[in-house]
């Protein structure tokens, strides 16, 4: 029984099992024949590594170089897991998981191999597609080699870093590997007394039983992320790929800890927060000046209106002896009262929009994007007119959409203000904007003569500025497209159009949905 067992294994996994020695691929399994696009073993049987490695791995470094000390890493300490592009039949690049172990093939020492691909799966595709081919196929091209080696699966079994165990129908344990014992902290023994349900989050319960049911309805579950309750009543977080075996009465499941991964996922969103606040305080700076330009208007009116009122009274321009010269002053008076009042107010219209732009407001708010633009325009406006630059503003937006409206105001500006600076840098004569607004998309087009085509890909890359190092920090432009599309699901790029750029922000996949 173990003998067909652990042939169903080696054939049935969802990842690619190598075997090599002094650099040649001795075996394979189907799983990492498929996974290349070869159509059959033994086109990949006898290659080098390097005929189904990319020329030069992602940090830049030659394969050659890197798997010489791949290997010899996982000789010494006895296993070695890393990243590898591989390259399939067809010359594509393929990003794998590799974990090298050495074993003893054939009374021979060797290199065993999982290689797991790690790029986006159509699993379902590739599942169905799996289960459809003939297992016994599969067995048969290797029952010799199988029966004189129970011992060699009996080590793969175990030493495959994914923790691996066969269930029955009712998800009880019969057989599970070393890694899975120790994922779980609990011995074999005792894993062999309980069922995997045992080991589930109560208020995951009947999700995995649901899941369950439908590995024996349809053949198989993948990607099954779960919390397990494992020794010492500790929470571990794992995905699993659950397989019904082709005898109908087993179930495989290959079970990763992500532990690491959610720990990294959140050292990544810390270092996303950390992020936006530095590129909220690199364009508040500016900000404040343009708040402190918008100022000078209101103020320079303010002081002459008062200027004007203090030297009618000492020139005692108005005779108070008669009621109507009363009633002219007074209506002198209150006239210009009425436009300081008016200027006040656009200096604390002014104070509302910066401050509501920089309060730490998460919250989704149901606006038309028109008057999102209007009010970064407002902010900006009284800097972009006095440097002669002409805004033509088209809106057709008639709906209200769902985002975070002061998240979609930084953008706005970040583009404007961006613009701005091109006009100064190019030396542009006549300064133009074309804004076109609809429903769930914006255009802001300028005619500052384009992105350069070196550039075009790059400029939305962290840190990456064409400005001085002392005028721009690299983050406008990462943060705004990470906001659109990571925050909003939404799309934010760049097109050079006659002779300017042209952003377009569009939100129609909005995960937030319309108002």
């Amino acid at each position: 029984m173990l003998d067909d067992t652990f042939k169903q294994i080696f054939e049935v996994s969802q990842d690619g099992f190598v075997i090599v020695r002094d650099n040649l691929i001795l075996d394979c399994n189907a799983a990492f024949v498929k996974m290349l696009d070869y159509d059959c073993k033994s086109e990949i049987i006898n290659l080098h590594v390097l005929d189904v490695s990319a020329k030069f791995q992602a940090d830049g470094s030659s394969s050659y170089t890197k798997s010489q000390e791949y290997l010899r890493e996982a000789i010494e300490s006895n296993g070695h897991r890393f990243e590898w592009l591989h390259k399939k039949k067809d010359e594509t690049e393929l990003h794998c998981e590799v974990t090298l172990t050495p074993l003893v093939y054939k009374d021979e020492a060797a290199i065993f191999g999982t290689v797991r691909n790690i790029s986006k799966r159509k699993f379902l595709e590739q599942a169905n597609q799996k289960l459809n081919n003939s297992l016994e196929e599969k067995v048969s091209l290797q029952t010799r080699e199988l029966k004189k080696s129970i011992d060699y699966f009996q080590t793969i079994f175990n030493i495959v870093k994914e923790g691996i165990a066969i269930l029955d129908l009712e998800s009880n344990f019969l057989l599970v590997n070393d890694s899975y014992a120790k994922m779980t902290g609990f011995t074999k023994s005792k894993l062999y007394t309980m069922s995997c349900m045992e080991l589930t989050k109560k208020d995951m319960l009947e999700e995995s039983k649901k899941v369950l049911q439908e590995v024996l309805e349809k053949g198989f579950y993948m990607d099954y992320e779960k919390i397990c309750i494992v020794e010492n009543d500790r929470e571990l977080p794992v995905s699993m790929d659950v397989i019904l075996m082709p005898d109908k009465m087993q179930i495989l499941v290959i079970a990763k800890d992500l532990t690491l991964e959610k720990k990294r996922k959140k050292e990544k969103e810390y270092q996303e927060q950390l992020l936006v606040h530095q590129s909220r305080l690199a364009q508040m700076g500016e900000m404040i000046s343009m708040i402190a330009h918008q100022w000078r208007q209101p103020l320079g009116a303010i002081s002459t209106t008062s200027a004007n009122l203090a030297l009618k009274l000492e020139l005692n321009s108005f005779a108070l002896d008669s009621e109507d010269s009363r009633d002219e002053c007074k209506n002198y008076f209150l006239k210009r009262l009425a436009n300081i009042e008016s200027y006040i107010e656009s200096l604390s219209t002014t104070v509302d929009d910066f401050r509501n732009f920089y309060k730490p407001n998460k919250s989704v708010e149901s606006v038309r994007l028109d008057a999102v633009f209007s009010k970064s325009l407002n902010i900006i406006k009284s800097s972009l007119l006095s440097s002669g630059v002409e805004i033509i503003c088209t809106s057709n937006s008639r709906e209200n959409i769902r985002i975070h409206e002061s998240e979609m105001m930084h953008v706005i500006l970040n583009i404007l203000q961006n613009a701005q600076d091109n006009f100064t840098e190019q030396n542009i004569k006549y300064p133009k904007l074309i804004i076109n607004i609809e429903n769930k998309s914006i255009n802001i087009q300028d005619n500052a003569g384009g992105v350069p085509a070196a550039i075009l890909e790059k400029i939305f890359d962290p840190y990456f500025s064409t400005k001085h190092r002392k005028n721009g920090t690299g983050l406008g432009l990462y943060m705004s497209k990470l906001i659109v599309e990571d925050h909003h699901k939404g799309k934010l790029y760049v097109q050079n159009i006659d002779d300017g750029a042209c952003f377009t922000i569009e939100l129609s996949k909005s995960e937030y949905g319309e108002s």
